[in-house]
């Protein structure tokens, strides 16, 4: 039997405090414009309980003309919304389309006639319906009127004043029927303002780009009487002659035609030209043998449209937004404007809810410009294939585009890259995915046996949905309990975000409309505001009762379905999820808007992972605390969220261990994996599966990792293994190799922080060069790693991410600033990296991880796409290089990246293509070594010395030339070194930090703190002043040579650090890699051995530092912590000494393997 329904009554509303305008409150939102996308938002901030205030300049809703089409997602939505079904009574439906061709010698004809929607477009409603725009307004307007909302007519926005969180925004319109001014106060502005958005022109920086308006079309509606068959189909109409005509039906027996205008003319026609008299005759003339008259004329107009989209979606700090044409711009041809325009809104909707009622973080704000910016580039990319294919008349070309976009003009193909709300999951076998919406399965309510849809069944009130797929609630009872109790209880975060969002529905809301007493609302938001629990089972409705249920389920008894709808081609479960073993649970998060959020799968017995991974999915938008206010969130918050969303990505990958995967990631070198999977011994998935597991538990032991791209790596290597299957080989040298990188590198669609809070939730746009390199060469990224607030030390630390650990003591530092590359590295979680060195960043984590760290001269690698701190300082320029495992790994991916010619894509790199001659040619005789052993500063830990002299020695025996090197103008090019960091007196890293709100960490404090900016004369001297030592330098590198051979010196033999790993946040000293950086020097760092307590004990008697800084640094040697550490040393060539350096590097590495 089922529970009693004591709970159902619908409660009015009236009991609660409203929210609203009036006096000199300050509102939640301002909405600029009532067309369909401002409506769209407004009416669903009303029905989430928040009262907007609507201004537009017009004095009456639309009548006539304008959007007409409404494709089968927004069906979809405007039937969760219950405001379909008038539409759907008086509007006209397309199934098919229909192509029409005429030639000069071919009277026309039709050439095709396609079913619009084919059933592989898994839509429950495959037409196309067509109405006016004024009818849709009607809907929202009515809908809002019923909840105390009314549009305030006459009103055009004149301009907008705030820009901090501190104050309201202040907006002020035109009363254009009094003449005076209306001033608004409000959290939020959103302009659905059209095309020529006087909000977007508002929003600083914001512009419009792409290509401008072209060849002028006309439009009419009206009724119309022609012999032409095919009136009642969407239908395509050209003329080689003439031009294109797109047929359109529409309501009340009327028809709409865009008709080109300019075929056929020698010259642009204006739109001031183009009489209606014109644009019918223009028809007549397509149309013929055909006849065409109107009987009535509605509407006429001439457009323009180009595809265009803004820059940006948003002001600087998410307060003001746009959406629709005022985001994007596009020809009307394939009915998408009104559609993507209203689904801007309606993903923009909800999240300003939850942000008003301050349960939002801020992550979730700014990923309404992050995935509706996707969208938009999306369509403007489609409807310029379309509109040009459309004006030529090339039937085929059309339906090519159509077949390939089909999915996306329906609106159920629009899909979202990974955020913090679409989570990349492991592919469960079923059609759900991240990102992406739900598709149509049926089931049965089991309270009262109705087969429902299940994607339209929960109404959207705001609220998240979150279904539970098991084939066998008895078997899962122990699960679905410890998970439902966790979800309900103060513990979890949506338990306290729920808390959080019933005091704030209390205290805000808006009246209930009548229609409220037929959907009842009130029996999908009985466990929680916040999110609709469902379960969807397998068994029959005889095995199980309602009672049986834990009490979070039993308490949202309407959404509890049986998998047995007899007739369809699938089960849910199966079309959903790929299937439920009687052993699993499979939990589906859904956002608001009807996109899947987060999916995993779990063992009956894995509830307290399954508990973790929620918490960590809806940490990473969601405050969860209560009582609510409306603050701003501080800089932890959005450190939580970063976090969340890393370790909820991560999670999957580390349910269970794998040790299948070890074969692989023993893998030291590149040339050896390419190999295996050039020969097919190895799938590029397996490669990278092995990788991103092994990354995860890396992660985990070393907070390594801050971006992941695991699941569309894993997309990438299945792409990679279909080439190689279709043709037999690879794609490039790199196929399948796996690449991590410092969070440095732009990838498309993630974040790139440098260490910064403030960079936190601003994807990049597009790749790093090297990244375009890499993956036209084959590889894969899989992760972006740790590094250093400000990247400017070489400790792995930042208020974002945490702190990196060693992977061999968790109480000593990794190195950096690549320092999560060391770590991964350091584990087998990588085979390459790369870095950024601007003092040593490469060499430190490699040589303190026992790596090989490359550091080019920085015009000899693409730099661009690579932010840095300091960035416009050009006279000590970063240099970004490669990580690795081994030495000829670091050759073969240098040598791959020189010969793509980056100079065609950067600037910056010098077009030296790959010298194979040098490389050789110094592996044929014996090298004349340069020798540093101290610089003069510090001196360096027994085990460096040790390593140095012994390496020296063997070098000796092996026949090559070993002289001292006087280190006597390295201080100087230090100190040169250290003005260049601080010539704007450490402005750059004090903005971005105090951007970001974030403390600083005391190295850095330390190091804005060590100089003041100076004037460009001064800057101009300091220039003088390191070009005046780089040529004392290569003065001093030319008249050293050697004493036997009388040849000038090959490469120089250092230490990389004057230590080992040390404990956590004691790094002082970096001079022995930064003056490579002065001098713009090639750098090799690689491991020589370990730190032995035999071999190297304290010294006795002890060292007498040479200062206070020496003594410092000598304090830190402690042989039995660092007992098996690595050691590394460094090998330094001139500029552009690349191949030289790589090949002494080979000679010496057989010297120490031999000797």
């Amino acid at each position: 039997m089922s529970p009693s329904a004591h709970n159902e009554t619908y409660k009015n509303g009236h009991d609660v405090i409203m929210n609203g305008s009036g006096g000199n409150d300050v509102e939640n939102v301002v909405v600029v414009g009532a067309g369909p996308a401002g409506l769209m938002l407004a009416s669903n901030l009303a029905r989430y309980g928040i009262k907007p205030v609507v201004v537009d300049d017009r004095s009456d809703k639309t009548t006539t003309g304008r959007a007409d089409g409404l494709q089968p997602k927004t069906i979809e939505t405007l039937k969760q919304l219950g405001l379909a079904d008038s539409l759907i009574r008086q509007g006209v439906k397309i199934f098919d389309i229909c192509f029409w061709n005429s030639t000069p010698t071919t009277p026309m004809h039709r050439t095709r006639r396609e079913v619009h929607y084919p059933p592989e477009v898994d839509v429950k409603d495959p037409y196309i319906l067509l109405c006016h725009q004024g009818m849709i307004e009607d809907l929202f307007i009515e809908d809002l009127r019923e909840r105390g909302v009314e549009v305030t007519r006459s009103s055009p926005f004149d301009h907008y004043t705030g820009s901090n969180f501190k104050e309201p925004l202040e907006i002020v319109c035109n009363d254009t029927i009094s003449g005076s001014q209306k001033v608004l106060q409000a959290k939020y502005l959103v302009g659905c303002d059209g095309a020529r958005s006087k909000v977007r022109s508002s929003i600083p920086g914001a512009v419009m780009l792409g290509d401008v308006a072209r060849a002028p079309w006309g439009v009419l509606d009206g009724v119309i009487e022609t012999d032409f068959p095919d009136l009642w189909s969407k239908v395509i109409i050209h003329s080689e002659e003439e031009g294109t005509i797109l047929c359109i039906p529409r309501e009340r027996n009327m028809t709409r035609l865009y008709i080109e205008l300019n075929a056929g003319m020698h010259e642009m026609l204006s739109s001031e030209a183009a009489s209606q008299e014109f644009v019918m005759k223009k028809a007549q003339e397509i149309i013929a043998p055909f006849s065409l008259t109107w009987k009535s004329v509605e509407w006429f107009s001439v457009y323009k449209v180009g595809q265009r989209v803004a820059n940006r979606f948003t002001d600087d700090i998410d307060r003001v937004f746009i959406t629709g044409d005022a985001a994007h711009t596009h020809s009307p041809k394939a009915a998408q404007g009104m559609n993507v325009s209203m689904h801007d809104a309606f993903n923009l909707s909800w999240k300003l809810n939850l942000a008003i009622r301050g349960l939002a973080l801020p992550s979730l704000l700014s990923t309404y410009s992050h995935e509706r910016r996707k969208i938009a580039q999306d369509l403007i990319n489609f409807d310029f294939e379309h509109a040009n294919a459309f004006a030529e008349g090339d039937s085929k070309a059309l339906a090519a585009n159509f077949a390939a976009n089909i999915a996306f003009i329906s609106g159920i193909g629009a899909s979202y890259a990974p955020n913090v709300l679409n989570i990349e999951s492991p592919n469960t076998g079923g059609c759900l995915r991240s990102g992406a919406l739900l598709l149509q399965a049926r089931v049965t309510r089991y309270i009262d046996a109705n087969p429902v849809d299940i994607q339209l069944d929960i109404p959207m009130l705001g609220q998240f949905r979150v279904f539970f797929f098991t084939r066998n609630p008895h078997a899962s009872s122990a699960f679905l309990t410890t998970v439902s109790s966790h979800l309900t209880s103060t513990n979890s975060v949506l338990g306290r975000a729920s808390l959080a969002a019933s005091h704030s529905y209390t205290i805000l809301n808006t009246p209930a409309p009548d229609s409220d007493g037929f959907s009842q609302p009130q029996r999908y938001t009985a466990v929680s505001k916040l999110f609709t629990p469902a379960l969807i089972t397998t068994i029959s409705k005889e095995e199980v009762e309602i009672a049986d249920l834990p009490p979070m389920l039993r308490e949202s008894r309407w959404t509890f379905y049986l998998d047995d709808v007899p007739g369809e081609k699938q089960t849910c479960t199966d079309k959903w999820v790929g299937g439920c073993s009687e052993d699993e649970v499979v939990v589906v998060n859904v956002r608001p808007d009807g996109y899947v959020g987060a999916i995993g799968r779990w063992t009956n017995g894995e509830a307290a992972k399954a508990c973790d991974y929620l918490d960590a999915y809806y940490g990473g938008f969601l405050m969860g605390e209560a009582p609510v206010k409306v603050t701003v969130s501080s800089w932890e918050r959005i450190a939580e969220s970063k976090q969340a969303i890393r370790e909820a990505a991560v999670a999957p990958y580390l349910l269970a261990a794998n040790p299948a995967t070890d074969p692989i990631t023993d893998i030291n070198d590149v040339e050896e994996l390419a190999e295996l999977l050039s020969s097919g011994k190895l799938k590029a998935e397996e490669v990278i599966l092995a990788y991103i597991k092994k990354a995860a538990v890396a992660h985990k032991a070393t907070n390594c990792l801050t971006e992941i791209c695991f699941e569309a790596a894993i997309q990438r290597a299945r792409t990679l293994d279909k080439y190689y299957q279709d043709h037999g080989k690879t794609i490039g040298p790199l196929h399948g190799i796996p690449i991590t990188l410092k969070d440095q590198f732009n990838i498309k669609g993630l974040d790139t922080t440098l260490g910064y809070v403030n960079m936190a939730f601003k994807p990049a746009e597009d790749d790093a060069v090297v990244v375009k390199i890499l993956q036209d060469l084959g590889a894969v990224m899989i992760a972006k790693s740790n590094l250093p607030q400000s990247i400017m030390w070489c400790e792995t630390e930042n208020p974002l991410f945490g702190l990196t650990t060693n992977p061999r003591n968790a109480s000593f530092t990794p190195g950096g600033s690549t320092g999560g590359e060391g770590a991964l590295l350091s584990l087998k979680a990588s085979i390459v990296g790369w870095g950024t060195d601007i003092g040593g960043s490469i060499r430190i984590p490699s040589s303190i991880n026992g790596l090989y760290g490359f550091k080019p001269s920085s015009a000899r690698m693409p730099y661009q796409g690579v932010p840095v701190s300091t960035e416009g300082q050009e006279h000590v320029p970063s240099s970004i290089g490669p990580m690795t495992r081994s030495l000829s790994s670091i050759t073969t991916i240098t040598k791959a990246v020189i010969n793509a010619e980056p100079w065609l894509l950067d600037p910056k790199v010098v077009p030296i293509p790959w010298r194979d001659s040098i490389y050789h040619e110094v592996q044929s005789r014996p090298l004349v070594i340069g020798i540093i052993t101290d610089d003069g500063v510090i001196k360096p830990h027994p085990p460096i010395e040790r390593a140095l002299r012994e390496l020296a020695a063997k070098l000796k025996v092996a026949g090559h030339e070993v002289i001292n090197w006087e280190p006597s103008l390295n201080k100087e090019c230090v100190a040169i070194m250290d003005k260049f960091y601080t010539a704007d007196g450490g402005e750059d890293i004090r903005r971005a930090v105090k951007a970001g709100g974030e403390p600083f960490l005391p190295h850095v404090e330390a190091l804005i703190n060590r100089g003041k900016p100076i004037s460009v004369f001064e800057y101009w001297q300091l220039n003088k002043e390191k070009i005046a030592a780089q040529k004392a330098y290569l003065d001093k590198w030319n008249s050293t040579r050697g004493p036997v051979s009388g040849r000038v010196v090959d490469i120089l033999l250092t230490p990389t650090m004057p230590h080992s790993a040390v404990p956590h946040r004691t790094t002082r000293w970096v001079g022995y890699t930064k003056v490579w950086n002065v001098l713009d020097y090639t750098a090799l760092s690689f491991p020589v051995d370990t730190i032995s307590i035999e071999k190297d004990p304290v010294p006795s008697p002890p060292y007498e530092p040479r200062s206070d800084l020496d003594a410092f640094n000598w304090k830190l040697y402690d042989p039995v912590a660092m007992n098996g550490h690595p050691v590394g040393l460094q090998i330094v060539g001139r500029r552009f000494d690349e191949e030289k350096v790589l090949g002494a590097a080979k000679v010496i590495e057989e010297v120490m393997k031999k000797y």
